[in-house]
């Protein structure tokens, strides 16, 4: 499948791989510079989260909602996250079907892009990386795994310091089948961990493609730190 084929899928860019939007990267970064307590310039510009403002990540984080549960389902897919999430509707990118980001209160989320194409999933992941290595985490330490949630593939967590201020990670995953594929972006800042793990979980323990093969599997590979 080609480059341009997937660009048509997808209306995302694509680099022999799809990439997470730049918006994405400069709002991690920012709420890393703002919890790092570096604000100057970027207090004055009109960064916003979904329609919210600087003020709202200067709130701080708070504890996923497992207890009301929201449910998202569509053609292609369906999952379970915290009643305290929220789609990021605002995104100029978003499309319910195929890109859309799941975000706390806070500054973590997670990022699906949803393809009704096979794609590859390490070369997927490695754009990725590329995306926020050096630019926002210059030296992190890299944990390749090889399932998220039910599916098996191919995925990278990148550990650091984000903008030399805060420690953060992300980690990054892609499948595909013969049909489908998809790949998920979570982000988070360490100090925030505790609160946005079970999010993470529900979100990773109920998200089920509309289509399922042998290639979904529930046991995970082993983790192998470079």
């Amino acid at each position: 499948m080609s480059d341009e084929d997937r660009h048509e899928a997808t209306g995302n860019r694509t680099l022999g791989g799809i990439s997470i939007t730049r918006k994405r990267l400069v709002l991690w970064l920012v709420g890393a510079l703002i919890l790092g307590n570096v604000m100057g310039f970027f207090i004055g510009v009109a960064v916003r989260k979904g329609g919210l403002g600087i003020g709202h990540l200067l709130s701080g984080e708070k504890a996923a909602d497992l207890a009301h549960p929201q449910k998202l389902a569509r053609e292609g897919y369906r999952l379970t996250f915290p009643g305290n999430w929220r789609v990021d509707t605002s995104d100029e990118e978003y499309d319910p079907d195929h890109f859309f980001s799941l975000d706390s209160p806070g500054a973590s989320f997670a990022m699906f892009t949803i393809l009704e194409v096979p794609t590859d999933p390490e070369q997927n992941v490695d754009v990725n990386v590329s995306e926020f290595v050096p630019n926002v985490i210059r030296s992190p330490v890299r944990t390749t795994f090889m399932a998220w949630g039910n599916y098996q593939g191919y995925g990278v967590e990148l550990k650091g310091k984000v903008a030399s201020l805060v420690e953060g990670g992300v980690r990054i995953f892609s499948y595909s089948s013969e049909r489908t594929s998809f790949i998920v972006v979570e982000s988070y800042h360490d100090e925030d961990r505790e609160k946005v793990e079970p999010g993470f979980q529900l979100i990773r323990s109920t998200f089920e493609l509309s289509e399922r093969d042998s290639t979904a599997l529930p046991a995970p590979g082993p983790a192998i730190t470079e």
